[in-house]
């Protein structure tokens, strides 16, 4: 059993919240290259700053706690593997909604130029020699809202990681989240493709019953 795994089933047995802290930080030492990996894939980075910062802070707190809070002791378990498939869901969610073609989004379903809230504008609209001026981060009181639509397609998520099994989630991130042949596939993953196809055919059964609306 690998370590992040270990820590991981350490860290939902304990009752101490000073271990649980300790723990915590360990485990998110371990799942920065794992974020920052999933990250480059989907071009994260190329976005606003400030909706990086928040997309990054999430995935190693609220995203890395629901992939712990799910995550099911198994002697061929890896918490990697969850946590990975989890991240490359919710990031190619993120993808979809401001990408196309590989190009940013300037403008989709009414939203707000993601892109404007990095660009200056003086309070008068007028050009100020001193350079006070505001992004647009401090002009528009941004309200706080839940985004329902986000919120049941994680609860999916959660109900499509719980049902599929630890081989099934890498066949998944192998073949469709890196992109990778069938025959590409058996060889990293040292399985044959009857196997494969197999796993695919289960999965895709398994995840139809639950993501079918």
């Amino acid at each position: 059993m690998d370590k992040l795994t270990i820590l991981v089933i350490q860290y939902k047995k304990s009752r101490k919240k000073q271990k649980k802290n300790n723990l915590i930080q360990q485990i998110q030492c371990i799942v920065y290259p794992i974020i920052k990996s999933i990250f480059n894939k989907w071009s994260i980075y190329n976005l606003p700053k400030y909706l990086t910062e928040k997309i990054f802070n999430d995935a190693k707190t609220i995203e890395l706690l629901e992939a712990i809070k799910i995550f099911k002791k198994d002697k061929r378990s890896k918490f990697s593997s969850i946590y990975a498939t989890r991240l490359n869901f919710l990031f190619r969610v993120y993808h979809r909604r401001y990408f196309q073609n590989g190009k940013i989004v300037k403008r989709r379903h009414g939203e707000l130029n993601l892109l404007s809230l990095d660009y200056t504008y003086s309070q008068d609209n007028s050009k100020l020699d001193d350079g006070a001026c505001s992004s647009l981060l401090d002009l528009i009181p941004l309200k706080q809202h839940e985004d329902i639509r986000w919120t049941a397609e994680q609860k999916l998520i959660n109900e499509a990681l719980n049902i599929l099994t630890e081989n099934e989630r890498k066949i998944i991130n192998v073949i469709f989240f890196d992109n990778n042949s069938i025959s590409k596939a058996t060889k990293i993953l040292k399985l044959s493709p009857f196997i494969i196809r197999k796993e695919l055919s289960s999965s895709f059964d398994k995840l139809k019953k639950v993501l079918t609306i």
